[in-house]
């Protein structure tokens, strides 16, 4: 079966055999046939259920051959002892992974919420290699996981990741943070040198703005889940990706931004969000660079993680989008032309100009003495108004979460936990001298999550809302991207 490009060929083995078998194809079904073709194509078993109504099935995935998918179901010997066994197999490795945090108190509710938090944020990234350590490289050709490293992993929503679940990882689950490092450095190297942004299969989608695959490796070294010569390779590739032009599609719109501070909205409609993301990317190189000692790195990249204030607007005390002329560009917004408000979307992605004002973890000393402390703390509190009147608190989770529509289109002036724009921003207040605004606004957060099916206020991306919460939860949020530092709260 074919699934977003990405081919993946599957073996099936059953604990008796079938009576029927058939296929199908878009003109019906076909009794007895063992052979179909074409899109939509697929084949039927049925059994005989007079005497025992319970058939076991055992199934293998591989992503680079139907041999290989045989090979894979051979090689699981735990399936030959039955279901059981598997299933009691698979509890052991759950209760492991999840045992990995342990926390006491609360109410049982609130601990089934954090337990189906940390499970959401393990689910990935997925494992892409057979059972014999081979998987298909971005180059197409056949490799293998190398002597040492346990898996190569997929699945990589890096925009969204390298927030909260990437650091997590590194807490949690390192050798799975080791092996996510080597993956991402495998892809580089098969995909001509160019750090991949949101792998799946073995291809860069390319989703969202920015080269978040940067700070992902980043943090990687610096939390010493990557170490040796992965450590001088991953910080060779992002130096590379961040200097070279013609720029890469992960460093879109790279030689306006050395040229000018940022990226133009004529450039990219989200040309103000890239150059916020590409600032903290560069931040990351700094921590890099810092970290083997490259003072010269450390000047250039840490200059460069200043782009912000190429949008900080000091009349109005914004970021806001510009325009290739340098002047302050006024975006049409529903057909209204020449409209700036920080409440709208233009010039943002999946966000307003009030939820990306905070996306400056690389310098949020300096983003107060820019916005001015008393100032900062008003905003912060308008941003944060629902959160904050604990009068609201049982309609917090729907004021917040309804910000968006579709998760993607955004406007007004408040925080929602639905996406991972502003996720830093309740920490803000520690760096203020108020740990205990940050303590309540991250409460008020955390009760938007629960156990039920409806226990998520946005879009999970690939863990990335679970492990937020699981950070919170125990009172951890990493202070920047790239650098192993962590704020706190109760």
């Amino acid at each position: 079966p074919d699934s977003g490009g990405v081919t993946i060929w599957f073996a099936a083995r059953f604990d008796r055999p079938f009576d029927r078998s058939g296929t199908w194809t878009a003109a019906g079904m076909t009794p007895t046939k063992s052979v179909a073709l074409g899109h939509g194509a697929g084949g039927w078993v049925s059994f005989d259920t007079s005497t025992s109504r319970e058939v076991q099935a055992d199934i293998a995935l591989s992503y680079t051959s139907a041999r290989e998918a045989a090979r894979n179901l051979a090689a699981d010997r735990l399936a030959k002892r039955g279901f059981d066994a598997v299933r009691t197999a698979a509890q052991r490795t759950w209760d492991a992974r999840l045992g990995s945090i342990a926390v006491t108190g609360g109410s049982h509710r609130r601990l089934r919420t954090f337990e189906t938090a940390m499970y959401h944020a393990s689910l990935m990234p997925t494992t892409f290699d057979d059972a014999d350590g081979r998987y298909r490289g971005f180059d197409d050709r056949i490799h293998r996981v190398r002597s040492g490293h346990h898996h190569h992993y997929t699945d990589l929503s890096l925009w969204d990741t390298y927030r909260t679940q990437t650091p997590l990882l590194t807490l949690m689950a390192p050798r799975v943070a080791h092996d996510l490092g080597t993956s991402l450095l495998a892809d580089t190297a098969q995909n001509a040198g160019v750090i991949p942004r949101w792998v799946r299969g073995n291809r860069d989608y390319g989703i969202m703005g920015g080269d978040s695959g940067t700070p992902t490796l980043a943090t990687l070294v610096t939390s010493g889940a990557l170490t040796g010569a992965a450590a001088r390779t991953a910080y060779a590739d992002v130096v590379h990706q961040a200097t070279t032009l013609p720029p890469v599609d992960p460093r879109s719109g790279l030689d306006s931004y050395l040229k000018l501070g940022y990226i133009p909205l004529n450039v990219s409609d989200r040309g103000a969000a890239v150059t916020l993301e590409y600032a903290i990317d560069d931040a990351s190189i700094a921590a890099l660079a810092k970290h083997f000692h490259d003072g010269a790195r450390v000047t250039q990249f840490v200059r460069r993680a200043g782009s912000w204030r190429h949008l900080f607007d000091p009349k109005d005390g914004f970021l806001r989008p510009r325009t290739g002329t340098g002047a302050w560009a006024t975006p049409t917004f529903i057909g209204l032309a020449n409209v700036w408000n920080p409440i709208f979307p233009q010039g943002w992605q999946e966000g307003t100009g009030w939820q990306y004002l905070w996306l400056v973890p690389q310098d949020v000393h300096g983003l107060a003495k820019a916005i001015g402390p008393s100032r900062m703390r008003q905003r912060l509190d308008r941003f944060f108004t629902a959160a904050l009147d604990r009068r609201l608190a049982p309609v917090v989770p729907q004021v917040q979460a309804q910000a968006s529509v579709f998760g993607a289109f955004y406007i007004g002036d408040q925080y929602t936990p639905a996406n991972e724009t502003d996720l830093q921003a309740p920490w803000l207040y520690d760096w203020l001298g108020e740990p205990w605004r940050t303590a309540q606004v991250v409460h008020a957060e955390s009760s938007v999550f629960t156990p039920g099916p409806y226990g998520l206020p946005g879009n999970d991306d690939a863990g990335t809302m679970s492990a937020d919460y699981v950070l919170s939860a125990i009172g951890l949020y990493q202070a920047q991207p790239g650098v192993d530092a962590w704020e706190l709260t109760s």
